[in-house]
């Protein structure tokens, strides 16, 4: 629950790190492939030869990082940052073209029967919730989660469920090599 830098074993091992022997890794379905990886989280790994390998954390500086948010925004061309006071309202209109741009791929992905069931509002306003929640957690900022938006997760069937947080697992990763660069 409190994994705050995850990798494959293959990205640690390249690092000069070792997952510990026992350790479970968290299962993520991989949408492209279909297939189930496993990513471990930094506490779950150990220096090779004992040699130095510090892994630095990115670690979110709103002082620093605020201009990068509104060159993200301008990116996208779809609101004026000089226009977006808050930090909030920044990390709003962020999250909002960064799910706008992948959101016809996500409508692709789903079933007929879930299609079926929602609203495309309700799916735009889901993916929205997830990847704010999820990049407000990594940048340790706060933010009031909005249930209401998290309600249409048990209107669609359960692989389904898997495919829409995958998607927003790829945006909040975007976003957020986007901002440590």
């Amino acid at each position: 629950p409190k994994a705050t830098a995850c990798a494959e074993f293959d990205y640690w091992k390249s690092i000069g790190r070792s997952v510990k022997r026992g350790e479970k890794g968290i299962p993520l379905l991989d949408i492209d492939s279909g297939r189930i990886k496993y990513i471990f989280d930094i506490r779950q790994t150990v220096s090779i030869n004992h040699s130095i390998s510090e892994v630095k954390l990115w670690k979110y500086d709103s002082k620093k990082h605020l201009n990068l948010l509104d060159d993200l925004i301008d990116k996208f061309k779809e609101k004026d940052s000089n226009l977006l006071l808050s930090q909030e309202d920044k990390i709003d209109a962020l999250v909002e073209s960064n799910v706008r741009g992948k959101f016809n791929k996500i409508i692709e992905s789903l079933s007929d029967e879930s299609l079926k069931s929602i609203q495309k509002v309700d799916l735009f306003n889901l993916l929205k919730e997830s990847v704010k929640i999820s990049i407000s957690e990594r940048m340790e900022i706060s933010y009031q989660l909005k249930e209401e938006n998290l309600s249409l997760l048990s209107k669609i069937s359960s692989s389904d469920v898997d495919k829409v947080l995958s998607i927003s697992s790829n945006i909040s990763k975007n976003i957020l090599l986007d901002l440590g660069r």
